[in-house]
């Protein structure tokens, strides 16, 4: 596979080692520790929201909210737990009722202080008020919510992981096969998996390809900034407020940003 694309597609929530070469020597280490331990806060929370929404989707769809007896449901819960969701969250949600969600996934973009830049992707039923729920946050910190502009300062790439079954070397083979861009074996939470990229458009192609040999975690749309900026101290506290604050909206699966 072209192993040149894979500095450029690894999400830097993902592969932690990545960010912190980047970060600014400038920066104390303090600083960078702190700003690196929000953005994997953030990825943690959107990490358990997005696993609760695939447990109701997999009850819908399997007609049962006992794992013994919806096998797609238990594929979920076992991610979840090794992701070390809490317990007593899986719990409740396995207990509740769930309601059939019509819901889309949307990306808006935010413009921070210094040039820094950031792609939020949420799902939801009710896109105004998710936006302007957005816009309140942002307003607050000085930041603003963009027209979609700066999204030209992303590339744009399809991503599925799916659960690491046989070796790379046959993975390469499907992927090769079925035209998708590259593969490789990442690590998150602890959890092995296998990283398949692509076009953005192809990504309902290549999910109903690898589903027949690979169960699949998660296949979405991610950015990844062309170029990375440094902040200084005092920004980058403002950007983990920022972070803190998105933690409240739960329609928000992730954050992509351009900072170094």
């Amino acid at each position: 596979m072209n192993r040149t694309l894979n500095p450029v597609i690894v999400m830097r929530g993902l592969i932690t080692v990545l960010v912190e070469s980047k970060r600014s020597a400038g920066h104390s280490k303090w600083s960078n520790i702190r700003h690196i331990k929000a953005e994997k806060d953030m990825e943690r929370h959107f990490l358990f929201t997005k696993l609760a929404k695939q447990m109701k989707i997999a009850i819908l769809e399997g007609k049962s909210n006992k794992p013994v007896e919806n096998t797609k449901l238990a594929n979920v819960v076992e991610r979840a737990k090794k992701s070390n969701m809490p317990i007593t969250r899986i719990d409740s949600i396995l207990r509740d009722p769930v309601k059939k969600e019509v819901s889309k996934t949307y990306v808006i973009d935010v413009q921070g202080p210094a040039s820094s830049r950031f792609v939020v992707s949420f799902e939801t039923d009710q896109f105004a008020h998710s936006k302007v729920e957005l816009r309140t946050i942002a307003n607050k910190l000085g930041f603003s919510v963009g027209d979609s502009s700066a999204l030209r300062h992303f590339i744009c790439r399809g991503v599925i992981l799916t659960e690491v079954k046989g070796d790379l070397g046959a993975a390469e083979e499907i992927a090769i096969n079925a035209g998708i861009d590259d593969v490789q074996q990442i690590e998150r939470d602890g959890e092995k998996l296998f990283q398949f990229i692509c076009q953005p458009e192809l990504i309902k192609k290549f999910v109903n390809i690898l589903e027949k040999s690979y169960n699949i975690v998660e296949a979405e749309e991610e950015y990844i900034p062309q170029t990375y900026i440094n902040l200084s101290e005092e920004n980058l506290e403002i950007v983990h407020k920022f972070y803190e604050k998105l933690q409240t909206m739960k329609t928000i699966t992730k954050v992509f940003d351009n900072i170094a």
